[in-house]
């Protein structure tokens, strides 16, 4: 599979428009939602998916609606999987907003009750990773297991463009705890948390990013 091969499929350029969110299985599954009226307005056979229940089948792929939304998976098979899975598996309504940095690179990971989805993505050589944890295992391990940027040590106010700052907000409409803070001048990360439900947001600035083959 490659990105390429999924635009020339749906007729469209997803990959760097923040709009979509990926999924890959260690089983080589994946998926991928985005916006079904974009998704409409470039092939006309996925018109198909406005009618309630029908599955699109495209070459080995196969999609179906999720409310305002597609979602294509790499096989029939695979769409069966995301029944009641990562998908249906977040806390709110799936929005593709709510994921911070709507990257295209997407890591989710389920321990028991708890599960976690993050993004990660490159801007101005600064290396972005943003993403929620809720339920059972609590935020810190969740995270350890779905950021893949080294957690920063220390502890420090500074600051590096493109962190975030203010409060998120939480399931019930509120305003997140700030809950850590923590890293050094070239690595910063910060974690809101009511303790049920966290959000991470961490910087590397390019002066720290490898540039090694």
């Amino acid at each position: 599979m490659s990105s390429e091969s999924i635009e020339e499929v749906l007729g469209l350029k997803l990959f760097g428009s923040g709009e979509w969110v990926f999924a890959g299985g260690a089983d080589l599954d994946w998926w991928l939602i985005g916006p079904l009226g974009r998704l409409e307005r470039a092939n006309v056979e996925s018109r198909i998916l406005s009618e309630e229940g029908s599955i699109w089948r495209t070459g080995s792929y196969a999609a179906r609606r999720h409310g305002r939304f597609f979602l294509l998976a790499s096989s029939e098979e695979a769409l069966k999987k995301a029944e009641g899975g990562w998908l249906a598996a977040q806390p709110m309504g799936f929005e593709l907003g709510d994921l911070m940095v709507s990257g295209d690179l997407l890591i989710y990971r389920k321990q028991g009750e708890g599960a976690v989805l993050g993004a990660l993505r490159e801007l101005d050589g600064h290396i972005l990773a943003e993403g929620r944890a809720w339920g059972g295992a609590g935020w810190e391990k969740l995270i350890s297991e779905a950021n893949p940027l080294p957690r920063p040590v220390g502890d420090t106010d500074a600051s590096l463009p493109y962190l975030r700052r203010s409060a998120p907000w939480g399931p019930a409409g509120d305003p997140l705890p700030l809950a850590a803070s923590f890293g050094q001048k070239n690595s910063i990360m910060r974690v809101w948390s009511d303790g049920e439900y966290a959000v991470y947001a961490q910087v590397i600035a390019p002066s720290a990013v490898s540039t090694s083959p």
